[in-house]
Formats: C-alpha cells, structure tokens, sequence
C-alpha cells in the first residue's frame, strides 16, 4: 500500500458519519438520513440535482437543464442538472471537458516530476477536512507526518 492510499484510508476512515446527519461531503450522512435539505451532498453532487423534475428548473437566478448522461457507476443516480449544458449538447460539452482535462493531466505529469518528495498539504485543504470531515489540524498533521516518514 503506498503512502497516499495509507492517507486516503486515513482519511476515509475519519470522514465517516455518525448516523447524525454529520457525514463527509461525498457520501450519503452516516445511516443515510440526512436532514432532508435537498442542497446536501449526495454522492459528491447536491442531491436536487440527481432528481428529475422536468428538464430545466431555475434555481438562485440560474437555469439548469437535465442531461441523462450522467450516471452515477453504482446507480445512485441516473442523470444530473447542469447550467452548461444539457441532452442534445453533452457530446460537445464531453469533447471540450475532456480536452480541458487532457492539458491538465500533461501539466500535472509534469508539476509531478519536478516537484519536492516532501507530502504538503494547503491550508485551504486543512480547512476542507476540518470542516467537512471533522478532523482535527493535530490529526492531519500526525497523517501528513505519517505518511512522509513512511515514503522515506
């Protein structure tokens, strides 16, 4: 097991939920009943999103069009609202999004050799854990030292 599927494990391991509503941000909250607020994560999207209710519905001042081709692998949903585009146009919107990534994958292979062994991690991500997952600064700091003094 290399040292960022240790971290992963890690941190997986701590994002769990409780059963009170307080679960991490890409799965269900701890037995699944969250507290109904249909802006809740749900598989890594907000879950009004993952249920069709026509195919556009406006939400904040933004329209947001139902596009089918967004299936969750295990089947939690099947289709997602998008404000970029929709049905008839996803294969443009796959091609453009794929490209994107494309360059984004040369960089980061690139960023990747050149940069330090040495595991950091943001301040901006600390906070995500912190707050999404309930993990503590001192409990990521003894992860990151962990996994660093491993991968030496």
């Amino acid at each position: 097991m290399t040292d960022i599927e240790r971290l992963k494990k890690e941190i997986e391991t701590k994002g769990k939920g409780n059963g009170n509503g307080k679960g991490n941000g890409g799965n269900p909250s701890g037995n699944g009943k969250g507290n109904g607020d249909d802006t809740e994560m749900f598989y890594g999207v907000q879950k009004w999103r993952t249920v069709n209710v026509g195919p556009s519905v406006t939400r904040d001042g933004v329209e947001w069009k139902w596009c089918p081709h967004h299936k969750h692998p295990p089947g939690h949903y099947s289709g997602l609202y998008y404000s970029n585009h929709d049905e008839s146009t996803h294969a443009e919107w796959k091609q453009r999004k794929d490209a994107r990534s494309n360059k984004t994958a040369a960089t980061t292979d690139k960023q990747l050799s050149e940069a330090p062994k040495k595991l950091t991690i943001a301040n901006e991500l600390k906070n995500a854990f912190m707050t999404n997952l309930h993990v503590s600064e001192a409990d990521i700091d003894k992860i990151i030292a962990s996994a660093s003094s491993q991968g030496n």
